[in-house]
């Protein structure tokens, strides 16, 4: 995948995360210090990535929630 807006996989599967978070932070009201964004693009597919429908597949974004115990480690409290 190379075009104008997308260098590679990995650039559009960042955007797509990214979107996902923006809508979280405007629609859902989350605090955006509380949030990240990390794109993996065919680098972790959840099925084989030759055919429409594995494709159709891994275009996904995952969320994860966190346990509290992950902020301290993240603000260097710990």
């Amino acid at each position: 995948m190379h075009n104008e807006v997308y260098k590679s996989n990995w650039d559009l599967s960042v955007m797509r995360a990214s979107n996902v978070l923006q809508i979280l932070i405007d629609k859902a009201g989350m605090k955006p210090e509380r949030v990240s964004a990390t794109g993996y693009g065919e680098y972790r597919p959840k099925v084989d990535n030759s055919t429409a429908e594995g494709k159709s597949i891994n275009r996904r974004v995952d969320i994860l929630i966190m346990n509290s115990q992950f902020n301290e480690v993240e603000n260097n409290k710990k």
